[in-house]
């Protein structure tokens, strides 16, 4: 799907719509959603306030620092990400895909 779409001061610009599709787990389970804010933590950079709470670096400090409130909990974002966990055994493999547009 792709829609034409008009902002002020931004002038046109496409937006298409994606289908996000993925692998299943070794149980047959389908990863989470992590979804953020393109925006650069000025926080972490500048030692000043950043525009809002969802930025960048999200994915990072929620997968390497625990920090589940990072991401946005509404599941809205210009920045998606699978989150899924594997305990894959020596010797073994699982496939990981990337995403898909339609």
């Amino acid at each position: 799907m792709s829609e034409l779409a008009n902002a002020p001061g931004s002038g046109e610009f496409q937006l298409e719509a994606f289908q996000f599709t993925t692998d299943t787990g070794p149980q047959g389970e389908q990863p989470g959603w992590l979804l953020t804010e393109n925006e650069t933590d000025f926080g972490l950079l500048f030692n000043a306030k950043s525009d809002g709470p969802f930025v960048k670096v999200a994915f990072h400090d929620y997968v390497i620092n625990k920090a589940t409130d990072a991401v946005n909990p509404r599941q809205i974002g210009t920045k998606a990400a699978a989150n899924d966990v594997l305990d894959i055994p020596a010797g073994a493999s699982h496939r990981v895909t990337g995403l898909r547009g339609r």
